[in-house]
This record gives structure tokens, C-alpha cells and sequence, in this order.
């Protein structure tokens, strides 16, 4: 895909009450309040925060499921609501953390009444990793799916979601909790053809927790993170440390390591506290012990 067909998405200043208009409410309380984050052209963004916080909220005003009270949603500087909506939702490709498959054959599934060939599904299948598990089944892309028929994995529904959502060359990437609700092995497999997938396309990750993108955090896939809570900003800067120390293979890293982890998937801030200052005792440490060992050998 060019330059000059990625898209780079700004979000300014957004307030949304998510109320009905004609409904009179004595207090309002925001979903969304100055808010401002943004995604440049081919860039992968990641959104982060606890259930509620307005992570998903994000992605409806993008594709104007609802429309910002206040501030603005803008695409290649145009305000979103300037542009038809069937071209904007056209620009757009959504995996979601629960697929929508309905009863039909794969190659329907796929292409979804949009004027996409053959070829092009089956380009947009290998990318998701989900051709060689198609051409498996009898009768390949004409494998009928759904209600009395045959039931794919968790993994697999994922996998064709997500070459439905790169099947028409979409320029803007929304990933909402996209692996979740899948297994380690799943997961693994469905992170890969997520990573083949936005490649080259403006992508959006919406996770409830840092854990979930601590491979593509490391690996550099995600140039750009958003917090929505103080709590979350620590740990987050934990998970950086602890994958330099993870490369570093120190001792004990693994060990501060995988308890790091373990912190993001808390919700108790006294655990999340914890464990920071056990991540800075051990970098002290080792600080201290580098100087010592140094200065012995110096003698």
C-alpha cells in the first residue's frame, strides 16, 4: 500500500454523554471528556484502559456508530461527519473480540455481498493465516459454516474475521480486543495474521490490558500507546523495563518478570504498587552491584 493511501486519524478534544437528546437529565456524566489521541498515516496505535473507560466508544465515533458532543474526529483533516458514511465505513476494517460469522459458505463469509473476487479473498485468507486451515475442509472455500453445519475453533472464526475485514484493502485497522477471548495457542496464531494484517495500514488496538500486547510491544509493532487511567501509566512503563531486562537476561528477570505481568492482569493498585518498587529495588541493586564490581576490578 503507498504513502498516499494510509489515513492519519485525529481525535481532539472528544466529549460524549452517550444520552438521548430529547431525554432532560438533571447531571450528565461523560463517557468520553477531553480526550485528544492520534494515529499517523501507517502507524499502529494501541488504546489501553480498564471496562467502561470509553475504549470501544473511541471506535463508534470513529465510524459514527454515535457522534462526539463536542470536539471533533478527524481523517486526513477532514471532520468525519463531512464525509458520506458509506465511503467513510468503506475506509474501515473491524475485528471484533467476538466474530460475527453467519450461516453460508467461507468464501460468503468472507466477501459479504462487497464486489471482491475470488483471488482477492483468498490473498485476504493467507494473510489472515486462515488458507491453509480452509483448504483443509472438503470442500474448501465452499464450506458451508453455521447452524447444522460445520463449527470452527475460536482461532479459526478469528482468522476469517479478520480476512473479512482486510478483504476489501481497507485503509484504517480497528482491532477491539481482537484475541481476548482465545486461548494461548489461539492467540499466538491470530496475533500473527493480526501483525500480516496491519501492515502498511493506519491500525487502532483497543486491549483491556498492557499483558495482551507485551509481544508487540517488544517486537516494536506498536509505535504509539494511549493510558486512560494514572494506574495504568506505571505498569506500563514497568512492562518497557522489564522486556530491556527480559533482552539483558539478568538474573532473577524472569522472575520480576512474569510477577509484572501478573500485575497488569490485577485490578488491585496495592499489588500494581508493589511490585514497581520491587522492579526499582532491582534495578538499584544491580546499579549498585555494576559500580561495586566495577570499582573492585579497578584495584
Amino acid at each position: 500500500m503507498t504513502d498516499n493511501q494510509r489515513i492519519c486519524i485525529l481525535l481532539r478534544r472528544r466529549g460524549y454523554y452517550g444520552g438521548k437528546k430529547d431525554v432532560q437529565v438533571e447531571t450528565e456524566t461523560p463517557v468520553l471528556q477531553d480526550l485528544n489521541w492520534v494515529a499517523e498515516p501507517g502507524e499502529t496505535v494501541a488504546f489501553v484502559g480498564e471496562s467502561g473507560c470509553g475504549k470501544s466508544t473511541s471506535i463508534g465515533l470513529l465510524t459514527r456508530l454515535y457522534d462526539c458532543d463536542s470536539g471533533s474526529v478527524l481523517l486526513d483533516g477532514h471532520d468525519v461527519r463531512s464525509i458520506k458514511t458509506n465511503d467513510l465505513r468503506k475506509m474501515i476494517g473491524i475485528v471484533q473480540q467476538e466474530p460475527c460469522l453467519f450461516s453460508g459458505t467461507i468464501r460468503e463469509n468472507i466477501v459479504l455481498g462487497r464486489p471482491i473476487t475470488d483471488e482477492e479473498a483468498e490473498e485476504a485468507a493467507r494473510i489472515a493465516h486462515a488458507h491453509d486451515f480452509i483448504m483443509k475442509l472438503d470442500k474448501g472455500y465452499d464450506t458451508v459454516i453455521g447452524t447444522g453445519a460445520i463449527s470452527l475453533s475460536g482461532g479459526q472464526k478469528q482468522r476469517l474475521a479478520i480476512a473479512r475485514a482486510i478483504a476489501a484493502r481497507p485503509k484504517i485497522l480497528l482491532l477491539d480486543e481482537a484475541t481476548s477471548a482465545l486461548d494461548s495457542e489461539s492467540e499466538k496464531i491470530v496475533q500473527l495474521a493480526l501483525n500480516r494484517a496491519s501492515r502498511g495500514r493506519t491500525t487502532v488496538v483497543i486491549a483491556h490490558r498492557l499483558s495482551s500486547l507485551k509481544d508487540t510491544l517488544h517486537s516494536g509493532g506498536i509505535q504509539r500507546v494511549y493510558l486512560t487511567s494514572l494506574r495504568t501509566r506505571p505498569v506500563f512503563w514497568a512492562c518497557l523495563i522489564c522486556s530491556i531486562l527480559r533482552g539483558l537476561e539478568l538474573p532473577l528477570c524472569g522472575f520480576l518478570v512474569r510477577y509484572v505481568y501478573e500485575a497488569l492482569n490485577k485490578t488491585s493498585a496495592t499489588f500494581v504498587s508493589f511490585m514497581w518498587l520491587a522492579l526499582w529495588l532491582y534495578i538499584a541493586l544491580g546499579v549498585y552491584a555494576w559500580i561495586f564490581l566495577t570499582a573492585a576490578v579497578s584495584f
